[in-house]
């Protein structure tokens, strides 16, 4: 399995919440994640390790999953 497949396999809605994080690594990868409170997906740069589920690795896969989810919990 790919790392972009092993990233976005199962990832439910709730985690479209999280707050984007960057992760504790020194790398640094092309990634989405999406912002609730302004209910799109954005670019970020991905250290390579740590973060959490609301990490994507196209826009496509990002708007799929996240679209139309607004505010907070």
């Amino acid at each position: 399995m790919k790392p972009s497949e092993k990233e976005e396999r199962g990832l439910p809605q709730f985690s479209c919440h999280f707050k984007k994080a960057a992760g504790q690594c020194s790398g640094t990868f092309l990634r989405f994640y999406y912002d609730s409170v302004h209910a799109k997906c954005k670019k970020f740069l991905w250290t390579g390790c740590i973060g959490n589920g609301n990490r994507f690795f196209s826009i496509e896969s990002c708007n799929t999953t996240c679209a139309g989810i607004h505010g907070k919990l």
